[in-house]
């Protein structure tokens, strides 16, 4: 892993602690059918919860494979409030270079949330000012320009 992927890989792993110091992001989908999907592990390499979650909300298939005219029906449904954030996320996410947001060997479902994820932060226009987020908005700040390059 090259310098830069190295940075990347390490950003993409700090933007889930950045997210709770996000006070304008959406709340996750509310649905109880989800429940089941965010008990399964969320690590690097599984996309198990990915796929659950895509499966249930019909935006992908039990073989991981994406519904992209469905994705893009529910991120308009799920983010109509949010312009900006929206406009972010069907330029850099559905209609963007999604292998940036991820390693060559994880799952797009995968590579499609932390685009999202980072869409969310780089529009991001109210941070937390607990001592637990100190320096956050920063390094988040840091993290966005790396994927721009």
């Amino acid at each position: 892993m090259g310098d830069l992927d190295d940075e990347k890989f390490k950003c993409r792993e700090s933007f889930r602690n950045a997210l709770k110091c996000c006070n304008n992001h959406p709340e996750p989908p509310s649905d109880v059918n989800l429940y089941e999907c965010f008990q399964l592990p969320n690590t690097p390499v599984s996309c198990e919860r990915e796929i659950c979650i895509a499966t249930k909300r019909g935006t992908g298939k039990p073989n991981g494979e994406i519904i992209l005219d469905k994705l893009k029906e529910e991120v308009e449904k799920d983010f109509s409030g949010m312009a900006e954030l929206l406009e972010a996320i069907k330029e850099n996410c559905l209609d963007g270079n999604i292998e940036i947001y991820g390693t060559p060997d994880m799952c797009e479902l995968k590579k499609y949330r932390h685009c999202m994820e980072h869409q969310l932060l780089a529009t991001c226009s109210d941070w937390s000012q607990e001592s637990s987020c100190d320096g956050i908005k920063e390094k988040t700040e840091k993290c966005v320009k790396l994927f721009e390059s």
